[in-house]
């Protein structure tokens, strides 16, 4: 309690007291995206909330299995992954025209996700994919693995080993050619006909096609209804019902198709049942409870709840964003037919959130990658793919910016015919990444399972906001597990006023500097601005800027070593979160950061680089509030 005396001579009494906000507010980290003030995480790249509920850890690595480096054919995302054993078991991947095996190794001892792909040699594989067209399906009966390509040709793997063809042929050779198997009538159903009829293939010893056409009853009439033209964006299945998934490219409404697989509903041709959504239609579909979940072209994922599809959680865009999502192919919208799976009962989504602007810009809180969804967390971003291989050298932390996405599966299938304990990976990604400013490889991934690699990973927090108009902040104190390496660190940063981020290509000079084109910034950037690197070397990693030089081209140095940086290009983006301190000893199980100043809100970033299991319990913001009282 103060005293002092007013200008008119009264005697004023100021209290002064703390206020102490936690973070997270209710035990569980939460991101919901519906504002930047109302859960605790309003940004968040590479981080596990799920493993351990109320605890924040960095997510394991998306390692790289093989890229277009390892193979030349390997020219485009992959499209489908698939656990299926022949003589030996592995996994299956469609990109492009061919397919990648983990299982066709010789000698391999592991068909796992961690196991080298190849290209699969056998006779009569297919050579005709597409990884916006290409799908892979499983008969189960009989124990076959179709393929679909960019052809009318459809082929079967026998456990055997061996490729065969389907009798008849799909009734276009253009188009998506989705697969979906149907386990009420024992069928698998393929999107056809440019991509807006539906053909059947029976489950049969030489499995049979029966092609899409105007006089069946599988061609999806109402699909093209007077000048409205619809493409179909994904096919699913569930117990009792067949659903497809469909994009307005007129800039109407998208629909969902609800279908028995037998009989027409609707008109002679037409499906059961018929969801007409509120945008221009959705680009992927997981099941879920035996229920159709889907991502539209807004970001927003939308459950069935028996009379239409509602939304429960979204990306953080803003309103006025517009996503990269009406392409006619796959791997250009900002998710694929395959991007969406369930990994251990999660619902998980591989996107690529470029904006279509003219820069291709990428939201602070909205990095490509995968993102997760639980009921208890909000939708987060959970990891980002990279160029890191098993023993690789450490040159990046994850990529914030793709070119294209393929897709994303669960492949957890320990398996007797693969040695216990050699698998490293539940899921698998395909992606198309960049290597510097511009340089892209398409590329396998697996998730770190063992996490033993170097990683890192941020959060901002929302914006908190004092009590009263006016207050001065504290600091943020952060509880943590004593960290496990000497080389784990925490750097915090905060801002108390927002600013728009100038995205620019960079050229690195060494591991400490680069150069940037002035004409870039409005303002040039200031030493202690912040410069986060977003794809190419360097990427996932957070520096502040110590020295600028130049006039035309600016000379930066930064206060974080960027290894593997030599002349390569990359993109940074370049904003004015000031740095409070940085933590890295392994004493403490908690650490106070001090912050400066008075203002209406705060907002705080946390950059994590940890090896190993470390993680963060919760924050508390104290800040000093004032009331007089004469």
């Amino acid at each position: 309690m103060l005293f002092y005396k007013s200008v008119l001579g009264e005697r004023l009494i100021i209290y002064q007291f703390i206020l102490k906000m936690r973070l997270p507010k209710n035990i569980v980290w939460n991101q919901n995206n519906l504002s930047d003030s109302f859960s605790d995480l309003w940004s968040s790249f590479n981080l596990n909330l799920t493993k351990k509920l109320g605890e924040l850890q960095v997510s394991p690595r998306l390692l790289l299995n093989i890229s277009t480096t390892d193979d030349a054919q390997l020219d485009e995302p992959p499209c489908a992954f698939k656990f299926f054993p022949t003589t030996v078991r592995g996994i299956w991947a469609a990109a492009g025209d061919f397919l990648w095996s983990s299982s066709r190794v010789t000698g391999s001892v592991s068909g796992g996700p961690n196991a080298t792909f190849i290209q699969d040699p056998e006779a009569n594989s297919p050579t005709t994919g597409n990884s916006n067209q290409s799908d892979l399906e499983i008969l189960p009966d009989l124990g076959y693995m179709l393929h679909t390509g960019a052809s009318t040709t459809v082929k079967f793997l026998k456990t055997d080993g061996t490729w065969n063809s389907c009798s008849g042929t799909l009734g276009n050779s253009s188009g998506l050619h989705a697969m979906a198997y149907f386990r009420a009538l024992n069928r698998i159903y393929v999107v056809d006909d440019n991509s807006r009829s539906i053909s059947v293939i029976s489950n049969a010893a030489t499995p049979a096609i029966t092609a899409a056409a105007a006089s069946t009853q599988y061609t999806l009439k109402n699909l093209t209804e007077g000048s409205v033209v619809e493409t179909i964006a994904w096919i699913r299945a569930t117990s009792t019902r067949v659903w497809i998934g469909t994009l307005n490219l007129t800039g109407g409404k998208g629909r969902v198709y609800s279908w028995d697989g037998s009989t027409g509903g609707g008109g002679t041709y037409g499906p059961n049942e018929t969801y007409i959504l509120e945008n221009g239609g959705s680009l992927s579909c997981v099941i879920k409870d035996d229920f159709p979940i889907i991502f539209d072209v807004k970001g927003r994922l939308l459950e069935f709840n028996g009379a239409t599809f509602k939304e429960f959680a979204r990306l953080p865009f803003r309103q006025e964003d517009t996503p990269k999502t009406f392409d006619a192919l796959g791997t250009i919208r900002m998710c694929h037919y395959n991007g969406m799976d369930l990994v251990d009962g999660k619902i998980n989504i591989l996107v690529n959130t470029q904006l279509y602007d003219t820069n291709s810009t990428n939201r602070e809180n909205v990095p490509s990658g995968v993102w997760e969804y639980t009921p208890e967390t909000g939708l987060y971003h959970k990891v980002s793919v990279g160029h890191t291989k098993s023993g690789g050298t450490i040159v990046e932390y994850g990529q914030q910016k793709l070119s294209l996405v393929g897709a994303l599966a669960e492949v957890d299938m320990p398996s007797g015919g693969i040695t216990q304990g050699s698998i490293n990976g539940k899921y698998m990604v395909g992606a198309r990444y960049y290597t510097t400013a511009s340089a892209v490889l398409d590329g396998i991934f697996y998730d770190d399972t063992a996490d033993t690699l170097q990683k890192a990973g941020s959060f901002i927090t929302s914006k908190i906001f004092s009590p009263n108009v006016q207050d001065s902040w504290k600091e943020l104190k952060l509880r943590f597990r004593r960290f496990l390496n000497s080389t784990d660190k925490i750097v915090v940063k905060y801002r108390t006023e927002e600013d728009e981020p100038t995205e620019a290509a960079i050229t690195y000079v060494d591991t400490t500097s680069f150069t940037v084109l002035a004409s870039a910034f409005t303002t040039n950037p200031a030493v202690g601005d912040e410069v986060e690197i977003l794809r190419g070397v360097g990427a996932g990693r957070t520096a502040h800027i110590t020295v600028v030089t130049g006039t035309t081209t600016l000379t930066i140095t930064v206060d974080e070593t960027i290894t593997g940086a030599t002349t390569q290009t990359a993109t940074a983006r370049f904003q004015t979160w000031k740095k409070i301190a940085t933590y890295n000893a392994q004493n403490d199980e908690w650490w106070n950061f001090p912050v400066s100043g008075a203002s209406a809100w705060v907002q705080f970033k946390v950059w994590i680089l940890w090896t190993g299991k470390n993680e963060i319990h919760d924050g508390t913001i104290p800040n000093t509030a004032n009331q007089l009282i004469k």
